[in-house]
């Protein structure tokens, strides 16, 4: 069971979206993100919000 992803995997698994938009929802706070070392992680469930999010047309802002 995976807790963690890799930049890239998170970043596959919200669409391929790029660094610069990543690293935003990153400073944002709507990703969580993990120090191990000098690795940099985010957490599923951070990455299943942020998604959920997106498709959720209620959470859009007009």
């Amino acid at each position: 069971m995976e807790l963690l992803l890799n930049n890239k995997d998170a970043r596959s698994a919200l669409g391929g979206i790029g660094n610069t938009s990543f690293f935003a929802l990153i400073n944002q706070g709507k990703l969580k993100r993990v120090k191990i070392g000098r690795r940099t992680f985010v957490t599923v469930e951070s990455v299943r919000e942020v998604a959920q999010g997106a498709a959720d047309p209620a959470a859009r802002k007009s």
